[in-house]
């Protein structure tokens, strides 16, 4: 990171109207992402046109803006990603996916690279955002190559504005664009993919896009169904972009585990993908501050095929920042199972726990929220909820509906 001279680092005038106030809108973001993101020769015409097309504003109060911003990066923050999700609600933003990894998951997963690897050749993020797992990675690997893909041009100025704010921009090749059509040039050493690939259902996807994972998949003798989302996606480009040995680590829905259109991502973490580990965090847990939806962590090397995987369960996502034990699985046994939570909890795939009084619950059924199942009718209750009356909040099992076999 470049040292910064003590005239930028000095916080403007308190009597400053404009010191405190948040980012206003996603123009007012452009203006002050566009001020901080570098050569406007490396942008593309979509990053030009939403800068050109922003208000003017004040030069004083923007400066001060920018300034703000530029300290509160350099203090290991994203502001712009910030203001980014606190202006485009996350009903806004779930056609195209963008969910916005919070720090410490970020932090627990660069993590498990370093501990795999110490300096890959290059790290490459399919889903990049505002660029904080790049960021991250770029604090951690200070000699790898960086590459990140972002669809969304907003997004990808903030990721700009980050990396030259940063120090990192001429260590960044930014593709923005779909992660779909990624090409990567040959690299000595090893590549290390990471990220939040977008979750996206199947609905949202184009005819030729879905036929691009049937052929994709087919070629690797796996059947996709065609209810996978675009998350699915990203892990099949990713074991088309990678050699032998390149390992990578993603975030994904953990209904992928068990539900049947993951059953195309199970075959491929256990074949070329080359799984390794998987971290599963809690239901009750919130991954994301913004939106209701499970999580799990898929770690992974490429074109290998170790007898056994970690398996590893969290209650909290604070729990994936400590050292803790996992269960050693036969790849065998996750190849034969159906349902791969049970085994991550140490129980089976089978009712095996029934007695003649009793049975687990969830043994019998399974529980999807709305987001993976499309049943968005039913609500589920999280922070913003502690104000229902009482009498609107009822437990409820969701299209449960699948029994054991």
């Amino acid at each position: 990171m470049p040292a910064l001279a003590a005239e930028s680092l000095r916080a403007p005038p308190e009597t400053d109207p404009g010191d405190s106030r948040p980012i206003a809108s996603e123009a007012a973001l452009a203006t002050t992402a566009a001020r901080l993101a570098g050569n406007p020769e490396d942008w593309t015409v979509a990053e030009r046109r939403l800068a050109d097309a922003a208000p003017p504003a004040c030069p004083v109060s923007l400066a001060r803006q920018v300034e703000r911003v530029r300290q509160a990066i350099v203090g290991g923050a994203d502001p712009l990603g910030d203001a980014f999700c606190r202006l485009r609600t996350a009903a806004a933003r779930r056609p195209t996916g963008a969910v916005y990894t919070p720090h410490n998951i970020v932090t627990a997963m660069v993590g498990w690279i370093a501990a795999k690897h110490c300096q890959p050749a290059r790290v490459v993020d399919p889903g990049a955002g505002s660029g904080r797992f790049i960021a991250k990675a770029a604090e951690v690997f200070p000699l790898s190559e960086l590459v990140a893909v972002e669809f969304d041009p907003l997004a990808a100025l903030m990721l700009r504005a980050n990396a030259n704010t940063l120090g990192f921009g001429e260590r960044l090749r930014l593709f923005v664009g779909d992660y779909r059509d990624l090409s990567l040039p040959p690299i000595r050493g090893t590549t290390a993919f990471i990220g939040n690939p977008p979750h996206v259902r199947h609905h949202g996807i184009d005819a030729a896009r879905k036929t691009w994972l049937s052929d994709t998949a087919a070629s690797l003798g796996i059947n996709a169904s065609q209810m996978a989302g675009l998350h699915i996606r990203f892990f099949f480009k990713t074991a088309l972009l990678g050699r032998d040995g390149d390992l990578g680590c993603f975030i994904t829905a953990a209904e992928c585990l068990d539900v049947n259109y993951g059953a195309a991502l199970r075959r491929l973490f256990l074949g070329r993908l080359g799984g390794a580990e998987i971290r599963s965090l809690a239901a009750a847990a919130s991954a994301f501050p913004d939106i209701a939806t499970t999580a799990a962590i898929a770690c992974f090397r490429i074109g290998t095929d170790a007898p056994t995987l970690h398996l590893r369960h969290a209650r909290t996502d604070a729990e994936l920042m400590r050292p803790a034990p996992v269960r050693a699985v036969a790849r065998a046994s996750l190849a034969q199972s159906e349902r791969w939570t049970p085994l991550i909890l140490g129980g089976t795939t089978k009712a095996t726990t029934w007695s003649a009084t009793r049975a687990v619950l969830g043994d019998l059924f399974r529980v999807h929220r709305g987001q993976v199942t499309g049943a968005n009718r039913v609500w589920i209750a999280g922070p913003r909820a502690a104000d229902l009356p009482p009498r609107y909040l009822l437990p409820a099992v969701t299209r449960a509906r699948e029994d054991v076999r």
